[in-house]
């Protein structure tokens, strides 16, 4: 005889999917707090996060952590630095070299705009400003 359908097979849970992210996700996490609260109401998500725990349990023992000398994780952190120093991808630098061409184009901006403060145009442009504010006084 077959067995009857049980409560949880017959109402499929939007959540189930996204319950592995409760093995990940740290507990200040709003995401975190939102699958922990539920899954301890639907039956569904609560035996999938178990089947989650109990697989990733069973990976963990069978992945060696690998052990790198002291020595030698050093020479690999510098040479990575080094790399990276290389190839133009360390952050630090690209915000500085961002900086500094900026401040470039600022500086460059104000000189254009000094330059064009004593130019021979502008001089005349004031010439003519201080001609026609003068006429207009004596004409007031």
């Amino acid at each position: 005889m077959k067995e009857p359908f049980r409560r949880e097979e017959l109402s499929p849970c939007i959540h189930t999917k996204n319950i592995y992210a409760l093995l990940d996700l740290g507990k200040r996490d709003a995401m975190y707090n939102f699958l922990s609260t539920h899954e301890k109401k639907c039956v569904r998500c609560s035996s999938q996060l178990q089947k989650y725990k109990e697989e990733n349990l069973a990976a963990k023992v069978f992945i060696p952590k690998p052990f790198m000398p002291k020595d030698l994780r050093e020479t690999f952190s510098g040479e990575l630095a080094e790399l990276f120093r290389v190839a133009g991808l360390n952050e630090i630098e690209n915000q500085k070299k961002k900086i500094k061409a900026g401040l470039l184009s600022l500086d460059h901006l104000g000189e254009t705009y000094i330059n064009n403060l004593f130019s021979k145009n502008m001089i005349r442009v004031y010439a003519f400003a201080l001609i026609a504010f003068i006429g207009l006084r004596f004409l007031t």
